[in-house]
């Protein structure tokens, strides 16, 4: 017979599972609109699905173990399947437990989880890059990120990088990343530009940062404790699609701000020795 794992804990610590659900495919949500005097409504399928309902039938052969069940099934976690441990969904119990007495010693238990849409893969392994090439004499990259499942995921991306980068998706929309002015060196060197106005040498600092696409958050860490920083970013977290993505960065030496020196004076300065040091993608690779 099947079994299932919830938060770590195998069902058949607890008995013996008489009822197993094929997982259906969740329901895509419709949106309807009734215009009066057409003959039928316009239908328009939206980008968001309903969760799934999973029903299973516990039969169980030791009455003590209730307690430790109700204890166990309780809450929100991981829900992995017999039918293929390399993938879980997240799931819920918000129902009633009702044990039924079947005879002394026999007894079955009801259990209907709640599971959102999709499933993830259990292994979920980071896709590390670390670049050399990356700098400002050769200020773009394009590489190729590999995912699998069957609907485009969410990832969560790790920078560590210095100065103002854009990076895309398969051509998409921008997304700059900008390590900011406060740790780096404001210089006396200098570059001419076109007009004759003098474009000051910006140190930038080195930095680093996560971006987590499914919450829309960007962070870094200090002292192990998340602090937001989504001031520094600008533009869409870009995800990714099942196959192969063209993953490009490039550093942005033409973006320049004026800077009021000690003395009043005001200069132009631009970001110099920027870098991309490593770029780790976490998939969070989903199937539909």
């Amino acid at each position: 017979m099947g079994y299932f794992i919830f938060n770590g804990k195998d069902s058949r610590e607890f008995g013996i599972l008489e009822s197993v659900p094929i997982p259906p495919k969740a329901e895509r949500i419709l949106q309807t609109v009734e215009i009066p005097g057409r003959l039928y409504p316009l239908n328009k399928a939206r980008d968001e699905f309903k969760n799934v309902q999973l029903s299973f039938v516990l039969g169980i052969t030791d009455h003590s173990k209730i307690n430790d069940i109700n204890k166990w099934l309780n809450g929100s976690g991981k829900l992995i399947l017999s039918s293929d441990t390399s993938k879980y969904y997240n799931a819920f119990v918000h129902s009633a437990i009702s044990p039924e007495r079947l005879s002394v010693r026999f007894g079955k238990i009801p259990i209907i989880f709640t599971v959102e849409p999709f499933r993830y893969d259990v292994d979920n392994p980071v896709i590390s890059h670390i670049f050399t090439d990356i700098k400002d004499s050769q200020p773009e990259k394009t590489i190729k990120v590999t995912v699998g499942g069957s609907y485009s995921c969410e990832p969560l991306y790790f920078f560590r990088w210095a100065g103002r980068i854009e990076m895309t998706v398969n051509g998409g929309d921008l997304l700059i990343i900008d390590s900011g002015t406060a740790n780096g060196e404001y210089t006396d060197t200098y570059t001419p530009s076109g007009n004759g106005t003098p474009i000051y040498h910006y140190l930038s600092p080195e930095a680093t940062m996560f971006i987590n696409t499914s919450l829309r958050l960007a962070y870094r860490l200090e002292g192990g404790v998340r602090k937001v920083c989504c001031e520094m970013t600008s533009g869409k977290f870009p995800m990714l699609e099942p196959g192969e993505n063209a993953v490009k960065f490039r550093l942005m030496p033409e973006y320049t701000w004026e800077h009021t020196m000690p003395d009043g004076t005001v200069r132009q300065y631009k970001h110099t020795e920027q870098k991309l040091l490593v770029f780790d993608v976490t998939p969070n690779t989903r199937w539909l």
